[in-house]
């Protein structure tokens, strides 16, 4: 309750009762489509100037980046055990001339370069960890180049073939909402996916997306919404010609992202795997909670990655 108090007494510092009002009524009435509507509009007044800023930029695709990025805040050793099983996976699955990277509180400042007062708030804990992430992963993309993969994601052998390498911007993309109950979907409308995404080194989308978390995360000590960069990136794509053309460019693939999600905790069958990764490389899970291995004496679809990764390691 106290926790709660001390965000309302926040938010209101930073935007006033009367948004703080309407912010909390919408949000606890779960009228989603309004709370999203005022922060969006917030925002899009809030950064005007960043607005206009990259409205006139340009940006001809460049080299390719080999760079695969990944975070684990408190280093490889404090990772779930799930999150272990995604990261060997995928080391395993990436072709030699992919360079991955785990990005921890030891080692993220040789890669990234992050406004003091950002890392400030973060160290203080003014900024939780998960936000700072989203911080990091667009700083990573803008100054190095590369994709990034949250350690929850699945892939498949051979999924790099679906990421567009080439191209200045990639991400998952699907043409259809999976669950309109998720805010991150209704924001991006399934246009991309910030746990997986790809681009150029300075590619300008990132550099706003960038640049307006750092001017946010500096001006305020309250979180607006947990997909703040969702909603920074559907700001980017509704203002900017330029990002409009490099996201709408993206082709649809890995149609069944969250099907695997939902079958975890069942018997594992060989022909529905199959017919999953038959047209899908990427798949979006969590280690927010726990799985089984077993149902009724049966190897679970959990179980089947579980012996995946185990023989891996070996």
């Amino acid at each position: 309750m106290n926790k709660r108090i001390n965000k309302i007494f926040a938010l209101i510092a930073d935007f006033g009762i009367g948004f703080t009002a309407k912010y909390c009524y919408y949000r606890q009435t779960k009228q989603y489509d309004k709370y999203i509507d005022i922060i969006y509009k917030y925002l899009k007044s809030y950064c005007n100037d960043l607005i206009k800023k990259y409205s006139s930029v340009s940006f001809s695709q460049g080299v390719p980046s080999e760079n695969v990025w990944v975070c684990w805040w408190q280093g490889y050793e404090s990772m779930p055990e799930f999150c272990k099983m995604c990261y060997g996976h995928l080391r395993a699955s990436l072709p030699s001339n992919h360079k991955l990277t785990l990005i921890t509180k030891d080692n993220y400042k040789e890669y990234a370069t992050i406004p003091h007062v950002v890392v400030d708030k973060m160290e203080q804990e003014h900024i939780p960890i998960t936000q700072f992430s989203d911080v990091l992963r667009q700083a990573l993309i803008y100054q190095n180049g590369g994709l990034w993969i949250d350690a929850s994601i699945w892939v498949e052998s051979g999924f790099e073939s679906t990421v567009a390498w080439e191209s200045s911007f990639w991400s998952v993309k699907l043409n259809q909402i999976d669950d309109p109950n998720v805010w991150g979907q209704l924001i991006s409308r399934c246009q991309w996916g910030s746990f997986i995404m790809y681009g150029q080194q300075g590619n300008p989308l990132f550099g706003f997306v960038f640049e307006a978390m750092c001017k946010y995360y500096g001006e305020h000590n309250s979180i607006i919404d947990y997909f703040l960069q969702n909603m920074l990136i559907r700001l980017g794509y509704d203002s900017v010609t330029l990002f409009r053309a490099m996201i709408d460019d993206v082709s649809y693939t890995n149609p069944h992202l969250y099907d695997l999600y939902k079958l975890m905790d069942e018997s594992y069958d060989i022909s529905q795997y199959k017919e999953l990764c038959e047209d899908t490389y990427v798949f979006k899970l969590t280690q927010k909670r726990p799985y089984s291995a077993l149902k009724g004496g049966d190897v679970t679809f959990y179980g089947h990655l579980k012996e995946i990764s185990e023989a891996e390691r070996e």
